[in-house]
């Protein structure tokens, strides 16, 4: 219904870039293979998707999302060095699963920028010692 009224898919296009890149695709062919695909899948196995159970299709989603597009390195540094960013990405993450993408997005910003908005709101005194000549 999107394109009847001049509107075109935006969040398609932030799933197929990153599989693109990570596919290795350099030129406009790996869109059209990966919008053909789709259509394909679409078409013809939409019968078969159906069988398959949500909670199996969820577990999939939460999966790949979190060995795929997550650096597990940058994680555990976050966790070492800066538990309260930690916290937040956690936060962001568990949103990400419970709301549409754009609106966890949004509530994750939010909250982000009252986090920062709290904690520099507190002043920071730093004592500092004078020698006197």
């Amino acid at each position: 219904m999107n394109p009847i009224f001049g509107g075109f898919c935006t969040f398609v296009s932030m799933v197929r870039t990153p599989l693109n890149v990570q596919l290795g695709c350099q030129s406009q062919l790996g869109g059209l293979i990966s919008g053909i695909t789709i259509l394909l899948v679409a078409s013809f196995g939409s019968s078969l998707i159906k069988l398959v159970p949500i909670p199996l299709i969820s577990a999939i989603v939460a999966f790949s999302a979190f060995f795929n597009m997550i650096d597990l390195r940058m994680v555990i540094t976050c966790f070492k060095y800066y538990p309260k960013d930690f916290v937040m990405f956690i936060v962001s993450f568990i949103l990400s699963l419970v709301f549409p993408l754009a609106d966890a997005l949004l509530i994750s910003a939010i909250i982000s920028l009252l986090w920062i908005l709290k904690r520099n709101s507190k002043p920071t005194w730093f004592l500092q010692e004078f020698k006197l000549d």
